[in-house]
């Protein structure tokens, strides 16, 4: 890429750029000048490319916040079934209950059996339940893990990228 070159204590001072002394001292004066249009454009684009890094690494971190929250989610949604269970499993007891004691039917033998069986099914519903948001709880944090990495890793790359520019300075 070319680079014109502008003198700038001579624009500075207002000065003629034509009284320079001809095509042979404006070359000269232009190549001379320690700003240029290329070393601007490239400096643009090293900046350019280390904001592009910086956004990289918050795409990730944001990625990773909302990965965080889901898990959050899952575990209070997680809470809620397991109180949901538990409630039914008492309603279910309590109607079984009361039916057995308006049918003058005692809590004990057959109808106690019953009552231990669906405890116990019960407590295999939460065990289940647990299991299931650990796994998918685990399953979240993984992927905010991944997400912080990768967002770092794109950002990495970017800086990378511009070594060869601002080689060119």
């Amino acid at each position: 890429m070319a680079s014109i070159s502008v003198p700038v204590a001579a624009v500075a001072a207002g000065a003629d750029l034509s009284a320079v002394g001809g095509a042979a001292g404006l070359a000269s004066t232009l190549a001379g000048s320690a700003f240029s249009f290329g070393t601007l454009a490239t400096g643009a684009s090293l900046l350019s490319g280390a904001v592009g890094a910086v956004e990289q690494h918050k795409a990730g971190v944001a990625q990773a916040n909302d990965a965080q929250m889901r898990a959050r989610q899952a575990g209070l949604e997680a809470g809620q079934k397991q109180i949901q269970i538990r409630q039914n499993m008492l309603k279910a007891l309590a109607s079984q209950n009361a039916a057995a004691g308006a049918g003058g039917i005692g809590t004990g033998g057959s109808f106690g059996a019953n009552v231990n069986r669906q405890i116990t099914q019960n407590q295999n519903d939460l065990l289940a339940l647990s299991a299931d948001t650990s796994a998918e709880q685990s399953q979240y944090g993984a992927q905010a893990s991944n997400a912080i990495t990768g967002g770092n890793i794109k950002a990495g790359v970017s800086l990378l990228d511009l070594v060869p520019k601002a080689a060119n300075l």
